[in-house]
């Protein structure tokens, strides 16, 4: 289960589907094994089955917040309306709950970004890079999700110089390649004088997610 977990931290859940289905045939039904597999699909954008999963975890435990977070991000990233109603309704609700984790103000801010409340979003994702740039709890994932928004309202240097420090970020980032796709995407297709109005965003966002093993928080390691 371990190496299926540094897989998907390096971005290779491909190969870490390999090592899930052996998790599976040994043990299907425990949470660490449904907390492997919803990950495993969740980055693989395979989102209507990661989203059976984490719904499992939670139901089993309305007060897993991890679950609730995991449950969160994938409905949002679907289209159905209704979903990102649900999604809304379990990210502020966990933000209530634990309003001091970076993973969960993540998610928040993510959420609201899909539901396109962008100055929501933006003011959740910034207040969250700012706290806890510095911090082990803060991550990649965090820079990413507030890159892509500044891309969608316009601040594309921003958004540009933000990506590249996630792309350089040291750490595991199981959507690193993703991010390196968009980056390039945005590189060919930049501009200059693209508009950069609002708050500056801090030249080291992210130092990487340093797994905490006592956190059931951490993303996205099972524990």
């Amino acid at each position: 289960m371990a190496f299926a977990v540094w897989l998907i931290e390096q971005g290779r859940p491909q190969e870490a589907r390999v090592q899930t289905t052996a998790v599976v045939r040994l043990d299907a039904a425990s949470i660490d094994s449904l907390r492997l597999q919803g990950l495993n699909a969740r980055y693989l954008r395979e989102f209507a089955v990661a989203e059976r999963l984490f719904e499992q975890l939670y139901q089993t435990s309305l007060a897993d917040g991890w679950a609730a977070n995991q449950l969160a991000l994938v409905l949002a990233e679907q289209d159905d309306p209704k979903k990102r109603d649900r999604a809304l309704q379990l990210a502020e609700l966990n933000a209530r709950l634990f309003p001091k984790s970076a993973e969960i103000l993540t998610t928040l801010g993510r959420v609201y970004h899909r539901a396109g409340r962008l100055d929501d979003a933006e003011r959740v994702l910034s207040a969250t890079v700012s706290v806890h740039q510095n911090e082990t709890t803060m991550s990649s994932e965090t820079a990413w999700y507030l890159a892509l928004l500044l891309a969608d309202i316009g601040r594309t240097d921003d958004a540009r110089k933000l990506g590249k420090t996630v792309i350089d970020s040291v750490g595991p980032f199981p959507l690193h390649n993703e991010a390196a796709r968009w980056l390039t995407k945005m590189n060919e297709n930049y501009r200059p004088n693209s508009s950069t109005a609002g708050p500056a965003v801090p030249d080291e966002e992210s130092e990487g997610r340093q797994a905490n093993p006592q956190s059931q928080m951490a993303q996205p390691g099972l524990r």
